[in-house]
């Protein structure tokens, strides 16, 4: 039949550049992976064009935000957990018994620096002796009595 015929349309280009035009089972699967390696922020020419080896340190890279942000919110839920903790124990405490206060400072997530670690040593070694002064002074005092 005459006007049957399918107008064969010519080949367009790939909405992919530089992409290889085969549609291959490997085609297929880089097709469905290449999204998540651009979320994860492999720029697109990059996945495509660039060189393979290097997603493996996008990968890392996302697994390491990965564990800093679940990091993060677990401080923030400690954070939370001191909060509420302050305000039950104030609010169901007995009458004229001390207020709980909450933290003072930040909860320190960094190791401390050798400097820092010698004036903690430094500071207990302090507080130890003003300890024993005054455990010594109540005792000469009490004997002083008798």
């Amino acid at each position: 039949m005459e006007g049957d015929e399918v107008e064969q349309l010519p080949n367009l280009p790939s909405d992919k550049p530089n992409k290889p035009e085969s549609e291959t089972p490997i085609s297929d699967m880089l097709d469905k992976i290449c999204p998540y390696y651009m979320m994860i922020g492999v720029p697109y020419d990059e996945f495509w064009n660039g060189d393979y080896t290097h997603l493996k340190y996008y990968e890392e890279r996302h697994k390491l935000e990965i564990e800093k942000v679940n990091q993060e919110l677990w401080l923030q839920g400690l954070y939370n957990y001191h909060a509420l903790a302050v305000a039950l124990s104030n609010a169901f405490s007995k009458k004229g018994a001390p207020q709980k206060q909450y933290l003072e400072k930040p909860i320190r997530i960094t190791p401390l620096s050798e400097e820092e670690k010698e004036h903690e040593k430094e500071k207990i070694v302090e507080d130890f002796r003003a300890q024993l002064m005054a455990l010594d002074s109540r005792f000469t005092k009490k004997h002083s009595q008798e």
